[in-house]
């Protein structure tokens, strides 16, 4: 109970703290798109967007209803009445307040409320790196699939010079999400760990019913979908920064300018990548780890 409440609080202190500067960094977005149009618009990418969101706000709500008929079922077997048993669910969910604290309608309702916004606040919050990676990587994407077309072809110096200055202005963009967003990506590793490793616990115990025990295998399996997708939407901006490297090294020794190495030199040097509050850069290599 006590991470979930930090997780929920930090969760909200983090998102305050990023609503201001949100307007400064998606004009930044704004101008980085307008000055690359000649590349077009990602394909998919709003469909892509509307099912991954789709996807997260249908199983959350299921793993929380599951959730509480799993504790009106626990709440069921020491009840003897309809009001009884909804105050035998209440404290059942809420056995840290309660244990402090005399029951009371008040805090009951209060502790609903703020159980049922923790929930979706935490998934709101993993939601919300993944598709920021997603958009951040579909960018990339789309100026690589320009340097895929010219692959191996003698390219003057000019093209080169604009494809350093576009990708140049992507890891600009990318620094700037990773300052704003890095802290909840931190967050969100920290918390799905916790819970990932609660619920393998949980998982090792005897199980009272079958609802109890559908729960815990849906909610199990929903938080390590959830942590190693987070993990590869993220770490496909690394991903999609590197391609550009393996073009490079297959420009025709004629076509071998100073543009082209200096475009060499900062795709090699440069670690294009989202962070976690920069402690580690989010990378495939995580997942093995």
């Amino acid at each position: 109970a006590l991470v979930y409440y930090i997780t929920g609080i930090s969760c909200c202190l983090i998102l305050l703290n990023l609503a201001p500067k949100w307007p400064s960094l998606a004009l930044l977005w704004q101008k980085t798109e307008l000055s690359q149009k000649q590349y077009g618009y990602p394909k998919n990418l709003r469909r892509n967007v509307i099912t991954l969101a789709s996807v997260i706000f249908v199983i959350v709500p299921v793993e929380f209803l599951l959730w509480n008929a799993n504790c009106f079922v626990l709440a069921s077997y020491c009840s003897t009445g309809s009001m009884d048993l909804i105050k035998k669910y209440t404290v059942i969910n809420n056995r840290h307040l309660f244990e402090v604290v005399t029951y009371n309608n008040f805090l009951a309702v209060l502790a609903v409320v703020i159980n049922t916004l923790g929930a979706f606040c935490w998934s709101y919050a993993n939601l919300f790196v993944m598709l920021i990676s997603l958009a951040l990587a579909s960018r990339f994407r789309l100026l690589n699939n320009n340097l895929l077309k010219n692959k191996g072809k003698v390219m003057p110096e000019s093209y080169w010079r604009g494809v350093r200055e576009d990708y140049n202005a992507l890891s600009h963009l990318t620094s700037n999400v990773n300052a704003t967003i890095s802290p909840l990506i931190l967050l969100c590793f920290a918390t799905n760990l916790f819970y990932v490793c609660q619920q393998l616990l949980n998982s090792l115990t005897n199980f009272r019913d079958a609802l109890q025990l559908i729960y815990t295998y849906i909610s199990f399996g929903y938080l390590i979908l959830r942590t190693i997708g987070m993990l590869l939407y993220a770490a496909s901006v690394y991903e999609e920064g590197k391609v550009a490297k393996e073009i490079l090294y297959a420009v025709p020794s004629q076509s071998y300018q100073t543009e082209v190495h200096r475009f060499l030199i900062q795709v090699t040097t440069d670690d294009v990548s989202l962070t976690a509050f920069n402690f580690f850069p989010v990378t495939r290599t995580i997942l093995l780890t």
